[in-house]
């Protein structure tokens, strides 16, 4: 029990929620049975009374269980079964997944986004949509100078690294940015916020060929990067340069910088492995090959 000082223990109990509804029969748009039922395994449903229902798509239980940092994993099963080919329900968690990162320091935000890689896992036609609602959509970055019509592009700008595009979440909640935003507009403010995001995004791009591809196929933020990807290396050298600057802090900045890096370098090897490909697919359809060995 709770009192006061501390919060009661939950866990095992989301832990129990999470194996119930596995076997709970759960109504979407095109009744189709979730990654997460256990009919899968053989085994028969139950159906959900009404008042089953309401407490289990209420979203304060899940805001709470995600405040509240209990057990991550059930929790993830537990609305990854909901959500499937659920959109409602699924911009319901959208909200509360991206109001949650936004409020949060880098410490508070790990349940998020730890949130948001079981939502990205979610295989049904709605995962694209997910993905844009949390990452955000690339669009140009609109500039307004005094007396000028608005524009976008170099105009307006004063350096090549300033920003020209954009990552804005199909959500469109007030003051709430999209995680990719979240990022690029702390990589000297918040630093260790745009870690933890950039951390958690890359372990899912790693996992999740959809999350890969959405990423690979991004504009890059200006006009000095290639693709996408290219802005993530220098920050986190900027960030183990000020871990080493500023060693005398609590936090272990050096070291996840490190894993950080590590991760990147996985995620990239995968990126100039696809680069390759599509190089070798245009040569090929273009008969570059034939026309050299000819020569």
């Amino acid at each position: 029990m709770g009192n006061k000082y501390a919060e009661p223990e939950f866990s095992p109990l989301i832990q129990t929620i999470a194996l119930m509804v596995r076997r709970a029969r759960v109504a979407n748009s095109n009744n189709n049975i979730p990654q997460t039922s256990l009919a899968h395994s053989g085994l028969s449903l139950f159906d959900l009374s009404q008042n089953d229902e309401n407490c289990l798509y209420y979203a304060e239980f899940y805001e709470k269980t995600l405040r509240e940092k209990h057990d991550p994993q059930a929790f993830g099963i537990i609305f990854q079964h909901f959500a499937f080919d659920n959109e409602h329900f699924s911009y319901v968690m959208a909200t509360i997944i991206l109001r949650g990162i936004n409020r949060s320091n880098y410490e508070d935000a790990k349940p998020y986004l730890e949130a948001m890689a079981y939502f990205f896992g979610i295989g049904d036609y709605i995962q694209p949509r997910r993905i844009e609602w949390l990452l955000g959509y690339p669009q140009p970055q609109v500039n307004t100078l005094r007396n000028e019509p608005p524009s976008f592009g170099m105009y307006g700008n004063s350096a090549i690294d300033d920003t020209v595009i954009n990552y804005e979440s199909t959500l469109l909640l007030e003051s709430n940015s999209s995680i990719i935003n979240l990022m690029l507009h702390n990589r000297r403010r918040l630093e260790n916020l745009c870690l933890a995001c950039l951390k958690q995004l890359l372990i899912t791009a790693d996992m999740n060929p959809a999350v890969f591809e959405y990423i690979y196929n991004l504009p890059p933020p200006s006009y000095n990067y290639a693709k996408f990807t290219d802005w993530i290396l220098p920050f986190i050298e900027y960030y183990l340069a000020e871990a080493k600057r500023y060693s005398y802090t609590t936090y272990p900045k050096e070291e996840a910088g490190i894993e950080c890096l590590k991760i990147y370098r996985s995620v990239e090897e995968k990126v100039d492995k696809k680069l390759a490909e599509q190089k070798a697919s245009f040569k090929k359809y273009m008969g570059i090959e034939e026309a050299n060995e000819s020569v």
